[in-house]
């Protein structure tokens, strides 16, 4: 977490709230769980009208191979790669709501732009169902230019 956090800076939540749990007590811990819980409730009541939930999987087309720590750009941002990665996908991480991540289309440049599609907890058949039939529309992967596997 040291290096994550000197990565980062203050300037990122995640950063501070890794710092913060470094020195957590049962109850900071506690109360953690708790707002855990009233997220996993708020998700679980916005599924409760909706199958799913398409949204990005990053902040930019697929990142390329670079070093933990580069900077990603974004517009005329600079932001961490761990955020660029991550900033997404941590809230269903975070709440064990399930995912399926599928091709959508391409960057001018031809790198792979996803989406994830999230449902309630425990619904991973059905979730894989739909994410079956998305593919049909969004189509198979294909590797990008210089793809090394």
């Amino acid at each position: 977490m040291a290096a994550l956090n000197a990565t980062l800076g203050e300037s990122w939540a995640v950063a501070r709230g890794s710092a913060k749990g470094m020195n957590a007590t049962l109850a900071d811990y506690a109360a953690a769980l708790t707002r855990r819980d009233a997220l996993i409730t708020a998700l679980e009541r916005f599924f409760e009208h909706c199958d799913a939930f398409i949204c990005p999987v990053t902040v930019s087309p697929a990142i390329g191979h670079v070093p933990f720590g580069t900077p990603i750009d974004v517009g005329a941002a600079s932001v961490p790669y761990f955020i660029a990665g991550t900033a997404y996908t941590c809230p269903f991480n975070l709440t064990g709501h399930p995912s399926v991540v599928l091709p959508l289309t391409r960057s001018k440049e031809g790198l792979p732009i996803g989406v994830q599609v999230v449902s309630k907890r425990w619904s991973e058949p059905a979730l894989l169902a739909l994410a079956q039939r998305l593919a049909v529309i969004s189509g198979p992967f294909t590797p990008p230019p210089d793809y090394r596997s």
